[in-house]
């Protein structure tokens, strides 16, 4: 089984009604589900089958009660990529925290742009 699939952290869900046990892999998950609700980011998939490879992709790493998050997303070209890059990065801290009862530490957000076409024409 994988590094990613075999961490896990226990998070109390309230006062007296136990724990939720959280994978890094369901987090991953969700961080790439989450990202998606932001405007401007699409869904690409990858191009070799069986390899996950498209957009969103998410990388997670769990430590105990808190996860350091790297997600790549894509946008249509032309797009304001700094913007969309904030707004992943917000929207993933809050809603993807709220989801899991994981505290976010830190989101690195790349974002990459499609339909751009290295054709030149004169």
């Amino acid at each position: 089984m994988s590094e990613v699939a075999e961490r896990s952290t226990t998070t109390p869900v309230a006062e007296g009604r136990g724990s939720l046990n959280v994978r890094a892999q369901a987090l991953q998950h969700i961080v790439e589900t989450v990202a998606l609700e932001v405007p401007g980011v699409r869904r690409t998939d990858g191009g070799l089958a069986g390899v996950r490879s498209g957009s969103p992709r998410a990388s997670v790493r769990v430590r105990g009660t808190n996860a350091r998050v790297q997600i790549e997303v894509a946008c249509q070209w032309p797009a304001p990529v700094n913007r969309i890059a904030t707004d992943v990065r917000r929207h993933v801290l809050d809603r993807a925290s709220e989801l899991s009862g994981v505290r976010l530490a830190s989101v690195d957000v790349t974002v990459r742009l499609d339909g751009t076409d290295d054709r030149r024409t004169s």
